[in-house]
């Protein structure tokens, strides 16, 4: 099963210069009790605009175009498809 957790404005933005549109605890709280020792998929970008670190206790997978893309603690995935098959 996939969820997705996203908070959406309005005007349908999810995020502005690489920040979240909102600073709400409980959520960030309710974020971290549902992905806790799970799987994390998040793009590039999201990546970035969190220093560059890894969720801790989950399994942090970045998408990403680039094929030199490096990241700490965190598996690489340059498609939905691919990141798919290296979890089954």
């Amino acid at each position: 099963m996939i969820s997705i957790i996203c908070i959406i404005a309005k005007n349908r933005a999810i995020g502005f210069k690489n920040k979240l549109l909102y600073d709400i605890p409980d959520d960030m709280k309710h974020f971290k009790d549902i992905t806790t020792g799970h799987v994390v998929i998040m793009g590039e970008n999201t990546f970035h605009s969190m220093s560059d670190l890894a969720l801790p206790s989950r399994v942090n997978i970045v998408l990403t175009k680039d094929k030199n893309f490096i990241a700490e603690n965190c598996l690489i995935a340059h498609s939905l498809k691919q990141k798919k098959s290296s979890s089954a």
